[in-house]
């Protein structure tokens, strides 16, 4: 799914022939000129996507960066989305402070979070709605291959708690998936073609 930013670029895509789109706080926030992703307001990152999800024809999976606050907003957050006509929403363990250094919450609280948003979906009869748990624990360690364990950790817990499936950042070489593909009991995503990967592996093999 390439990430779009507004309704161009996201009929851009359509038209290339993915199925489905997906939004990025980090494009919005480039988009906009601001200098960091937590510039991006709740209410911006509301309307913008709403925009993208009127201007195709094809699922749009939204960024609901941390949920905004913890589990009982997660709540409102997962409604609000859910009002646009979004398919799903990445929902991530990341400390949104605008911080160089990554740092993640603890896996209990991104374990509430993801069972509110299922239920919250459950309770509005839409239990199709897909919840992308993403994990920024690859980069929150000085060692690689302990971030890459508490990854592989966060990704199955979310998975077993009742994610759709796992989105793990950072991720760096092939070697590196083929590990995941290997250690995560569910399906999982990258983000690939990025600054720190883009040299490493192609978009298609």
């Amino acid at each position: 799914m390439p990430d779009a930013y507004d309704p161009i670029s996201a009929k851009l895509v359509e038209n290339t022939g993915f199925k489905a789109i997906q939004c990025s706080g980090y494009s919005f926030s480039i988009a906009a000129g601001y200098k960091r992703e937590v510039d991006v307001s709740f209410e911006e990152n509301i309307e913008w996507t709403r925009r993208i999800v009127e201007s195709v024809d094809v699922p749009v999976m939204a960024d609901a960066e941390d949920g905004y606050g913890g589990p009982e907003d997660v709540i409102n957050t997962v409604v609000r989305f859910m009002h646009i006509g979004v398919a799903g929403v990445n929902l991530e363990d990341q400390i949104p402070d605008g911080k160089s250094k990554v740092s993640v919450i603890d896996g209990d609280l991104m374990e509430r979070k993801i069972i509110v948003a299922r239920e919250t979906a459950e309770v509005l009869d839409n239990p199709d709605f897909i919840i992308n748990a993403r994990t920024d624990a690859l980069r929150s360690t000085v060692d690689r291959s302990a971030g890459l364990e508490l990854a592989i950790d966060r990704a199955n817990q979310y998975l077993e708690i009742g994610a759709d499936l796992a989105f793990i950042t950072y991720v760096e070489t092939l070697d590196e998936v083929k590990t995941l593909t290997q250690e995560v009991d569910g399906p999982i995503s990258i983000a690939a073609g990025l600054y720190y990967n883009i040299k490493n592996f192609p978009l298609m093999i």
